[in-house]
């Protein structure tokens, strides 16, 4: 590189800093690719997925409806000693049994008294509080087949708070003494009691913990009482397990959380009361699985192995968790399950119904493809190829009607001439002799248009400047007189327009051809202007002149300057040639084309590949951009692979997960189907203003 080209480089960085650099990625030139929405990929597609998805829905649909619930509302159980019939709204029977007629169920009924102890074997009663304990009666009309379980719902409780969902220390859980930093930005305000010694398990989840227990079931009308065993083992998924472990802190470094309090004497762990052993804790570990909504489910404990029989049933809870104080129920829940999981016909309507869309808009999609059928790439439907460039009449104006020229010089029948290519624009040509280079002026083999538009009310004049340096121009057979000679290279195309009762009407009124091959009049001649200046360097001009067109008995030429620009890409498409005068006197029109393709290059160097807009037949496709949905739709998958592959690298690194932990949120994807089911339960019981009353009973 020259010194002045350096001193004229560093005065471009000067007066423009923010010009970004010429590279693909910062010009928007990477290869992307764009699907062709055909009606041969569209409507098999439509067709394709309706024929998969409605089946598939009535599967997910009818295993749902196998499934038998039973959910029960004792959050008002404490407002009555005496047993009283439940309202309606506070229960809800969900059978596969279509037979059994719902009124014919004895309703629920439930009352509290208050122990002495707790129903958990592992809690004693130091401090010999009243345990407020309600006993619900209630009815299973036909057998629930095994496996059964049973959940605790909530609602309008909030786990997915930021502070309260990362308000743990996975340390501590596993048993390690963690130290008061650490344990401070893990767990506060909940890291340490105010006599300075840390809680145990610390953390706004633990503390909140739900810890109403339940009994087993006992029948109560039948003539022998039997039991119905509910275990809470293995309600936990196995790996979490190994996420917990006995506690290595001594008993006087730690006390329990303020929820916990009161089941330890004055609140402190002791050697008759130690801190529990959170490894065979499983209600535990399952309530550490924080929920997305506010209305949730939990398993509580199951029966693998049992069949539920029809009768009439009694549970008692021990009322620890009150929700009535920040406006939220409780539930108790069972339920069967099949191949498919719990009870969730929700997710078999979605199925059906965007199956059903989709056949419906297939068969709209074929009537209309068979009755009104429309080819692919039809120009005719291009807004500058409807009257007036596709505005309403009174719309239109002259200025705003050089779009619709532009796509009426443009759009021709195909019949391209067999005439030979110019020797100029073949491979290897040696523009120098005598000189070891060579240009490749083949990505100039294209027609390009150039317009120059002038308003003259009440209409406009614009002129079109066909040109294609090395081949004759395409023109059709018919109509002559408004086209450009047969073997025309260069020719200008006067049209005019002018407004007739609010419409603008067009009209081709000049034709000249001003180069033409035919009769050997082109005789065209290619030459650099300065020799000894650097072919391959910008700047560097040729002259080639084109010869043997006629317009009024006069003979036409063209002069055009091809000047070497090494700021473009030849990856990119050629820029259009600029008109720079035509000269009435001898009738020459003059050009200047700046382009990369005039750059000489050595006769052994490889010239990149142009990009072809032009595709002729037997080329490959070329690559498109993507849509604007393609590209939305692209970056979520990104997004999703990284948050899947990224999640499960964490869980694996940070939390030794194994299997199914390896999913990042595997709870939240676990319950988004019983979610989205609330929610809609939610969004309905809003809408119609029915909230579960808490004074309405009928008396035993």
């Amino acid at each position: 590189m020259s010194k002045k080209e350096k001193q004229q480089k560093e005065e471009e960085k000067k007066t423009k800093p923010n010009k970004p650099t010429d590279g693909a990625f910062r010009q928007q030139r990477l290869p992307a690719w764009q699907p062709v929405m055909t009606p041969r990929l569209v409507l098999p597609s439509l067709f394709i997925i309706g024929i998969l998805f409605c089946p598939a829905g009535g599967l997910l649909w009818w295993n749902s409806n196998k499934v038998d619930q039973i959910m029960i509302n004792y959050s008002y159980c404490k407002q009555y000693e005496n047993p009283v019939y439940m309202v309606g709204d506070l229960f809800d029977y969900q059978l596969s049994d279509s037979s059994v007629n719902m009124s014919n169920i004895q309703a629920p009924a439930y009352s509290y008294r208050n122990e002495s102890t707790f129903l958990d074997p592992n809690w004693g009663n130091p401090n010999n509080l009243s345990v407020p304990r309600c006993t619900i009666d209630f009815t299973v009309p036909t057998t629930m087949k095994a496996p059964i379980f049973m959940y605790y719902r909530l609602t309008n409780f909030y786990q997915n708070h930021r502070q309260y969902i990362k308000n743990f220390d996975f340390d501590q859980l596993l048993g390690d003494v963690v130290g008061s930093s650490v344990l401070r930005t893990s767990c506060d305000p909940l890291a340490y009691s105010e006599d300075g010694k840390a809680i145990y398990p610390c953390g706004l989840i633990a503390n909140s913990m739900f810890n109403d227990t339940a009994s087993n079931l006992t029948r109560v009308d039948g003539d022998q009482p039997s039991t119905y065993i509910m275990s809470t083992n293995d309600i936990a998924w196995p790996t979490d397990k190994q996420k917990y472990g006995p506690t290595k802190y001594q008993t006087s470094q730690i006390v329990p959380p303020p929820n916990w309090a009161l089941r330890y004497p004055d609140g402190k762990y002791t050697d008759e009361y130690p801190p529990p052993d959170l490894s065979t804790r499983e209600r535990f570990m399952v309530w550490m699985h924080v929920a997305a909504l506010p209305d949730f489910r939990k398993i509580w404990a199951r029966n693998d192995s049992d069949d539920l029989p029809a009768g009439r049933w009694r549970i008692s809870i021990d009322m620890n968790f009150d929700t009535l104080q920040y406006g939220g129920t409780k539930w108790i829940v069972l339920s069967t399950t099949t191949s498919l999981g719990g009870r969730n016909p929700y997710l078999g309507i979605a199925f059906m119904s965007i199956g059903a869309l989709c056949l419906l808009l297939g068969i709209l999609f074929t009537l209309r493809h068979l009755i009104r059928p429309r080819k692919l790439g039809d120009e005719s439907y291009l807004s500058w190829n409807q009257p007036g460039g596709g505005l309403p009449t009174n719309k239109r104006a002259p200025h705003l009607h050089n779009e619709y020229l532009f796509g009426l010089a443009l759009v021709f029948y195909s019949a391209s001439t067999a005439l030979a290519l110019q020797s100029y624009c073949q491979p290897g040509y040696k523009p120098i002799a005598g000189k070891d280079l060579k240009l490749d002026l083949g990505a100039l083999n294209k027609e390009f248009v150039v317009y120059q538009n002038t308003s003259s009310e009440p209409g406009y004049i614009s002129i079109a400047t066909q040109v294609n340096i090395c081949d004759p121009l395409p023109i059709p057979e018919e109509p002559k007189g408004i086209f450009c000679e047969k073997g025309a290279l260069i020719c200008r195309r006067t049209i005019g327009a002018r407004k007739i009762e609010d419409r603008i009407q067009e009209l081709v009124v000049i034709v000249q051809n001003i180069a033409v091959d035919a009769d050997d009049r082109l005789k065209p001649e290619f030459r650099p202007i300065d020799e000894n200046a650097d072919p391959t360097k910008s700047g560097f001009q040729y002259i080639l002149t084109l010869n043997g067109g006629r317009y009024r008995e006069k003979a036409q030429s063209a002069s055009i300057t091809l000047e070497c620009d090494e700021s473009q890409s030849r990856s990119e498409r050629a820029k259009d040639p600029i008109v720079v005068n035509y000269n009435e006197n001898n009738h020459v029109l003059t050009l200047q084309w700046k382009t990369v393709f005039a750059c000489a290059t050595k006769l052994d160097e490889k010239v990149p590949d142009h990009k072809d807009d032009d595709k002729k037949e037997g080329d490959k496709e070329p690559v498109k951009g993507m849509s604007g949905i393609g590209i939305f739709f692209t970056i979520v998958l990104v997004l999703g692979a990284v948050y899947f592959i990224g999640g499960a690298f964490y869980n694996y690194k940070v939390y030794n997960a194994r299997g199914r932990d390896l999913i990042p949120h595997v709870d939240f994807w676990a319950d988004l189907p019983y979610l989205i089911r609330d929610l809609f339960a939610h969004v309905v019981d809003s809408v119609m203003s029915r909230r579960p009353g808490s004074g309405g009973y009928v008396a035993v």
